[in-house]
């Protein structure tokens, strides 16, 4: 009776011992990539995001870690310029990546001139979207004929532009998209 219980117990836990086995096979191709790009993206993670009726300057002026990019927009009347647009994305660098620039970069963006060009640097008309990331295309600014490099990061939910990270998630509104950055982005000979 006893080696009858232990025949089927040796049948269970090779069927088991199996199953395992060809689960591990099956899977070992996804593991062998040099980088796995899960389903969810960057533009639209699994989790609901909120995406505001407002306006997207009304959002970008409401929020305190891009005072002084906000400031500068004002100051440069170009606030009112991107309010008027259809879609716009807006890469905006914190308050901290602004006091992080150089004495000497900070001293050009004084002048009203420079400091436009490198505002209109960070404004896209029209709507980046996922295939501009993976394609690692450049996009047009605002900035006649200059144009911010993309690229997507593997094993990360950002992007970047340039050499600048987006360090958090879209934040999006009716007419646009804020990406947020951990640098200025500075354009061609600047």
């Amino acid at each position: 009776m006893n080696t009858i219980k232990t025949k089927i117990w040796h049948k269970k836990l090779v069927g088991f011992v199996g199953v395992a086995g060809i689960s591990a096979l099956i899977g070992f191709p996804v593991l062998a990539r040099p980088y796995y790009y899960p389903n969810p993206s960057f533009f639209q993670p699994t989790a609901n995001y909120y995406q505001s009726e407002d306006n997207l300057t009304d959002m970008l002026f409401g929020l305190e870690e891009f005072e002084t990019f906000t400031s500068y927009l004002e100051k440069t009347d170009l606030a009112e310029i991107v309010g008027e647009k259809e879609f716009v994305t807006i890469f905006a660098p914190t308050n901290e990546a602004f006091e992080a620039l150089p004495a000497r970069i900070r001293k050009k963006l004084s002048e009203p001139e420079n400091l436009k060009k490198v505002l209109k640097y960070h404004l896209v008309i029209g709507q980046i979207n996922e295939n501009d990331i993976k394609q690692r295309r450049a996009v047009p600014t605002m900035l006649e004929r200059t144009s911010v490099e993309i690229a997507g990061i593997p094993n990360s939910n950002g992007a970047m532009l340039n050499n600048a990270a987006v360090t958090e998630k879209p934040i999006t509104a009716n007419n646009g998209v804020i990406l947020t950055l951990d640098q200025v982005l500075l354009p061609p000979g600047f």
